[in-house]
């Protein structure tokens, strides 16, 4: 891998979490004229990049990096249910997956789910109380 690629793809979260952060910011400070579906919205970009964060540094940890980019999802329902994933390839090509299933509180800003990254035929986090708004 080049050093511009590592480089890029070190710069892709510290933009996303300065969006997140001016989006969240902004949140905070129309909280009383957000709705219960815009904090929703908000929880679950939370919930996506800090998913992504984990199954990155999962991959790291297991001594290979992401090609690319994962493929991120989440959904935060109205009843508090949270459920994300993200999926992709290592440099090695093996397949990486992390997932969170659990509940949420936007208005506290609370989210506890299980989460669980596999690296090739690995599962190599298994976490049953995880945090999945970023900290």
């Amino acid at each position: 891998m080049d050093k511009s690629n590592a480089t890029n793809r070190r710069r892709r979260p510290t933009v996303r979490r300065v969006f997140v952060g001016f989006a969240l910011a902004a949140g905070v400070l129309a909280l009383g004229a957000c709705t219960d579906e815009q904090r929703r919205d908000l929880g679950e970009i939370d919930v996506r990049d800090e998913l992504h964060d984990r199954v990155e540094q999962a991959a790291d940890n297991s001594g290979q990096t992401i090609r690319g980019d994962l493929e991120c999802d989440s959904s935060i329902t109205e009843t508090g249910q949270v459920t994300a994933s993200c999926v992709g390839v290592t440099d090695l090509g093996d397949d990486v997956a992390g997932s969170f299933e659990g509940t949420a509180d936007v208005e506290d800003e609370r989210c506890e789910a299980t989460l669980v990254i596999n690296v090739g035929d690995d599962a190599v986090v298994t976490e049953p109380d995880a945090s999945c708004f970023n900290n």
